[in-house]
């Protein structure tokens, strides 16, 4: 699988175009999985500390 990004500053709005020769699970799987990306909202983050990985909410998290 070739991935690449192309840049053209004319656009407004961010298009992914899968080109396959053909239809298959795996194509149709790889769409939902990227029209599902935008719906998503970040909930929680894997923080990792030496040996041990704790999950942490999103909301839990301040910035100041």
């Amino acid at each position: 699988m070739k991935v690449g990004i192309q840049i053209d500053r004319s656009v407004r709005e961010t298009e992914v175009l899968i080109t396959a020769p053909e239809r298959s699970q795996a194509v149709e799987a790889l769409r939902e999985h990227i029209a599902a990306f935008d719906q998503k909202t970040l909930e929680t983050l894997t923080a990792y500390r030496d040996d041990s990985a704790k999950i942490i909410d999103a909301a839990d998290i301040f910035r100041s």
